[in-house]
């Protein structure tokens, strides 16, 4: 974990190779983060005779923080999404928008474009529904502030 990442008055910032730097950008977990963890409870439900069920899969949110007041903001932010729908993508049907650096490639199309169940992009799927949010703990160690939030997110599969 990178704790005071953002601080450029940090000796080891412009250093190539030392420090928290050392580590390869793979490897570095800059806070404050959220850490989304499937979790290994799934249920199944019927959803209409003839084939489809509703799947059920249990979702932990990991908040990790340097400071208490961000960690009360995040776990806001999270929890607040109780019962709300997410559109979700076909990725079989996508190409990848960003070029090897990072940025957009030309008329790439991004998020938008792609879950609009009203545009022709082709590329909508399902929703998602989370539900059922609730924090699960809550903890504070030297410099880490720690959260945890489950929730259940709600799909349906039609064509099983």
């Amino acid at each position: 974990m990178q704790f005071n990442s953002f601080r450029v008055d940090d000796k080891t910032y412009l250093q190539y190779g030392s420090g928290n730097w050392a580590l390869p950008p793979h490897r570095r977990l800059q806070l404050p983060a959220i850490v989304v963890e499937i979790a290994g409870r799934r249920q199944f439900r019927g959803y209409e005779l003839g084939g489809g069920q509703k799947v059920f899969q249990d979702v932990f949110f990991h908040i990790l923080t340097e400071d208490h007041w961000a960690k009360k903001q995040l776990i806001d932010i999270i929890s607040y999404q109780n019962d709300k729908q997410i559109h979700l993508f076909n990725k079989n049907t996508l190409n990848f928008p960003l070029n090897e650096d990072g940025t957009l490639k030309a008329n790439a199309k991004t998020y938008p474009d792609w879950v609009s169940p009203v545009s022709a992009s082709g590329h909508f799927w399902k929703q998602a529904i989370l539900e059922d949010m609730s924090l699960v703990n809550t903890s504070y160690q030297p410099s880490l502030h720690t959260a945890t939030i489950r929730t259940t997110v709600e799909v349906i599969l039609g064509e099983i």
